[in-house]
């Protein structure tokens, strides 16, 4: 996992996309509402029914998930994983991160405007 330091502000935090999957669409729908609303993430997006096709403890599985994206500010990953770990219901979530190398300016500002985590107005105001 990417290595968050909680002192970067808002100007020079990178953003990542991360992702995970539900096994129902309110599930998804429930967890990234939460990280919106805490400003925990800018954006929460959600896919359609998606098919899994996997090996869990030696046995062969398909099923439908739900994938959540989510755009996330470095400083903000830890609360995602916390958060994440608290509330899915599988003991094994799937969770990956991935930094945005490329991000239009514009967007990038947006996100950040969007984060309200972490004292991120506090830090300006210093």
């Amino acid at each position: 996992m990417a290595n968050s330091d909680s002192r970067a502000t808002r100007e020079d935090a990178s953003l990542f996309v991360c992702w995970t999957t539900f096994d129902s669409a309110d599930e998804a729908r429930d967890f990234g509402e939460e990280l919106v609303a805490k400003g925990i993430v800018a954006c929460a997006q959600l896919d359609s029914p998606i098919e899994a096709i996997y090996q869990w403890e030696g046995k062969g599985y398909q099923s439908q998930e739900f994938r959540l994206w989510l755009k996330i500010l470095e400083p903000c990953l830890p609360a995602a994983r916390e958060h994440l770990a608290e509330v899915h219901p599988h003991d094994t979530p799937q969770w990956i991160e991935c930094r945005a190398e490329e991000v239009e300016e514009k967007y990038l500002k947006w996100a950040k405007d969007a984060s309200s985590f972490h004292g991120f107005q506090n830090q300006e105001s210093e």
